[in-house]
């Protein structure tokens, strides 16, 4: 099996995802009758070997994060065993498919990580300073993307009682539209939908000279949340709520427009 440059459809079915660190460099995985050893090196890179003494961070979404040394299992096909290996190194997340042969070929396909590492994310306990380091990395990468304008939209389960403090220090006014409280400054929005006392979906957008503000009210409200649902970083259905922050004149222009003449 080759890995084209396209995400493999294996990695979808895989329930638990499996995160490398610095702090939790090894993974032992079981290969039929055998077991071999996924490590990450000092300098983020991953190799093969036999069994090997250390820990991972076992991702069960929207259930757990673990720390353990457990032994895990791959899926199996056909062909062989497949695994998905996240690593976390130095800000940098990539993602690393790998299939091992039952003759024992390796083949591994590497790439950025994106916000699917994000999703279904437990929040708190005591994995939660591995997860803020995840979370900084993918935004940092994020950040490093030349882009004008930066976006991030999220549905978290979040007690809705603290969105403001987080948000508002970065912003001069709010104002109510339609569903959601709008919060903004020049170069900086963020439109809160609350659907539930506890369940938010939140899009925050920004200039990039804005980037400290994005990052700090991004990271603010992720880190305060106790489920990821989901999370996109460059895109968002919501784009037209940060037109009307933008670029005033444009809601002035279509309520002019909208009313009777």
């Amino acid at each position: 099996m080759i890995f084209k440059k396209t995400r493999p459809a294996f990695r979808e079915n895989v329930l638990w995802r499996y995160v490398l660190t610095i702090g939790h460099p090894c993974i032992n995985v079981r290969m039929g009758k055998e077991i071999i050893a996924i490590v990450m090196d000092s300098k983020g890179r991953i190799s093969f070997t036999h069994r090997c003494r250390g820990r991972h961070l076992r991702i069960k979404p929207f259930k757990s994060v673990e720390s353990t040394d457990a032994v895990e299992r791959p899926l199996i096909g056909r062909g062989g065993f497949y695994i998905t290996v996240y690593t976390v190194y130095r800000g940098n997340a990539f993602v690393n498919d790998i299939t091992i042969s039952k003759q024992g070929k390796v083949e591994q396909f590497r790439d950025e990580a994106n916000e699917e590492l994000a999703r279904g994310l437990v929040m708190g306990g005591p994995a939660s300073r591995y997860l803020e380091y995840m979370l900084d990395a993918l935004i940092d990468r994020y950040l490093d993307t030349p882009t004008p304008v930066v976006i991030m939209s999220a549905k978290l389960t979040i007690d809705s009682s603290i969105i403001d403090g987080l948000i508002r220090p970065h912003a001069l006014d709010d104002y109510a539209s339609s569903d959601y409280r709008i919060y903004h400054s020049p170069g900086f929005m963020a439109a809160v939908k609350s659907i539930t006392p506890h369940r938010s979906d939140i899009t925050i957008i920004s200039r990039i000279d804005r980037a400290e503000s994005f990052k700090s009210a991004a990271m603010g409200v992720l880190l305060g949340s106790s489920i990821i649902h989901g999370m996109t970083l460059g895109r968002s259905g919501k784009i037209p709520v940060g037109i009307d922050v933008f670029y005033p004149a444009a809601r002035r222009i279509a309520s002019r427009s909208d009313s009777p003449r």
